[in-house]
C-alpha cells in the first residue's frame, strides 16, 4: 500500500489550483481524496444565465449528483440575445424538489446581475424562495416588472444579513409593500438610490428597525418628490453611512440656487466621499465659480471627524472658444483650478486626509504625463503631500 499525505497537505496542494478550472476538474475525477476540496473551488460559486438554469436544475436533480453540498454562492444573469433567438417557455421542474431543497441549504449568497426578475424560470425562482439559509443578496443592474414579488422573497428569509442594490431600476409605491415586513434586521453594504422610486426608501424607513447603510450612492438629479424622500432617508440613516458616492448634478448652477437635496450634515461618520460626473465648459470662470460654491457647501456641512479619503472621477468638455484659438485641452486643464476643491479639502480635513484620488476621463495618452505634472505643481499642490495624491487617466 502506498503511503498517503495528510489531508491538510492535500487540501493545501489543491488550493493552489483555485484559479485553474481544468486542473480542478481533472483532480475531482482522479481520486476521491481530491474530490471535496476540488469541487469546493469549482462549485462554491455557480454562475448561471437564464438559458442554462433548466439544464443545471436537471443536473442537480440527479440523485447521485455531488455538486449541491459544495455550492455557497449563486450568480444569476441574463444571456445576451442573438438576432432571431427566442426564449423557450418550457421549464424543467425538479422531480424530487424536497430533496434538492435540503441539499442546497448551504447556499449563503445570491447575486442577480444584468437581468429582469421576469426572466428567471418560475421553478428556479420557487427553489430560491425555499433556500432559507441565504444571508446575502446582491442586486446589480436588475429590472423589476413587479418588485412586490422580490420584497416578498426578501422578507421570507430569516437569516438575511446583507442586501446590496446598485444601478437597478425598482419602482413601487409604499402602499404596495406595506404588507411585507422584515423578519430580522440586516445591513445594506451598498445602496444606490439613482433608479429607486421614493416608495422603496419609504418602505425601508417604515420597518421596525431600518437597515443601516454602509455605502450610499446618491444622485442629485431628481424629481422634487424623489428628493423629498431622499432627504428624509438621509436624515434618518446618515449616521450609519461610512462611504458616500455623489453623482454631480447636470446643472450645478441651478442646483446651487435651490434648497439642498441632501442634508450633508447628517453624515456624521463618513470615512470617504466620492464625486462622479461631467463638467461642462472647463475654462469659463462662471463654471469654476459654480463648482466652487457646490464643493464649499458640501464640505462646510460635513461634520464627520472620520473623513479621510476624497475622490473625484470626471469627464469634461472645454469651452469652444478656446478650441477656436487652437488652445489644447491639456493647457486648459493645467490652468483650471477645479473649483478650489483641493484647497477646500485641505482646509476642512487637514492632516486627517489620507488619500485624494483624481480620475480624469478622455485625456489622450500622450498628454497624460504633462497634465499630471502640472496638476501636482499647480491646482492640487495643496493635497500633494507624501503619498496622499493619486491621479489616474483611464
Amino acid at each position: 500500500m502506498l503511503p498517503t499525505l495528510p489531508p491538510e497537505t492535500i487540501d493545501a496542494i489543491i488550493d493552489q489550483l483555485c484559479s485553474d478550472k481544468t486542473s480542478l476538474g481533472n483532480c475531482s475525477l482522479a481520486s476521491s481524496i481530491f474530490t471535496a476540496t476540488a469541487r469546493h473551488h469549482l462549485f462554491s460559486e455557480v454562475v448561471l444565465d437564464c438559458s442554462s438554469i433548466c439544464t443545471f436544475l436537471k443536473l442537480l436533480d440527479v440523485p447521485w449528483c455531488t455538486i449541491p453540498p459544495a455550492m455557497i454562492s449563486i450568480v444569476i444573469g441574463e444571456r445576451k440575445k442573438k438576432p432571431g433567438w427566442n426564449r423557450k417557455k418550457t421549464y424543467y421542474v425538479p422531480q424530487d424538489r424536497p430533496r434538492l431543497v435540503s441539499r442546497l441549504q448551504g447556499v449563503r449568497d445570491v447575486r442577480f446581475q444584468d437581468i429582469s426578475l421576469g426572466s428567471i424560470p418560475p421553478p428556479f425562482w420557487r427553489l430560491l424562495q425555499s433556500l432559507q439559509g441565504v444571508r446575502s443578496i446582491e442586486i446589480y443592474r436588475m429590472t423589476f416588472e413587479t418588485p412586490v414579488h422580490f420584497f416578498q422573497y426578501m422578507c421570507s428569509l430569516p437569516a438575511l444579513e446583507e442586501l446590496s442594490i446598485s444601478k437597478s431600476s425598482m419602482d413601487a409605491a409604499a402602499s404596495e409593500l406595506t404588507p411585507y415586513r422584515l423578519k430580522a434586521p440586516f445591513c445594506i453594504p451598498l445602496l444606490d438610490v439613482e433608479k429607486l422610486s421614493p416608495g422603496i426608501l419609504s418602505w425601508f424607513l417604515a420597518q421596525d428597525a431600518t437597515p443601516p447603510v454602509h455605502t450610499f450612492r446618491v444622485n442629485l438629479n431628481g424629481e422634487p418628490s424623489q428628493l423629498m424622500v431622499l432627504r428624509q432617508y438621509a436624515e434618518a440613516m446618515g449616521p450609519s453611512i461610512l462611504h458616500l458616492h455623489v453623482n454631480l448634478p447636470g446643472d450645478i448652477r441651478a442646483y446651487n440656487e435651490t434648497a439642498p437635496a441632501v442634508p450633508f450634515d447628517s453624515f456624521t461618520h463618513v470615512r470617504s466621499i466620492h464625486f462622479e460626473g461631467y463638467i461642462d465648459w472647463i475654462g469659463l470662470d462662471s463654471e469654476r465659480n459654480h463648482l466652487e460654491t457646490f464643493m464649499e457647501t458640501i464640505f462646510t456641512q460635513l461634520s464627520s471627524s472620520c473623513l479621510s479619503k476624497v475622490s473625484l472621477s470626471i469627464g469634461f468638455s472645454v469651452y469652444d472658444g478656446f478650441a477656436s484659438f487652437g488652445i489644447p485641452d491639456s493647457v486648459i486643464l493645467e490652468k483650471f483650478d477645479w473649483g478650489r476643491l483641493p484647497e477646500i479639502v485641505a482646509e476642512n480635513i487637514g492632516d486627517e486626509l489620507q488619500e485624494f484620488h483624481l480620475v480624469i476621463r478622455g485625456v489622450p495618452f500622450y498628454q497624460q504625463k504633462d497634465i499630471e505634472r502640472a496638476l501636482r505643481a499647480g491646482a492640487f499642490s495643496a493635497v500633494d503631500v507624501g503619498n496622499v495624491l493619486r491621479i489616474d487617466f483611464p
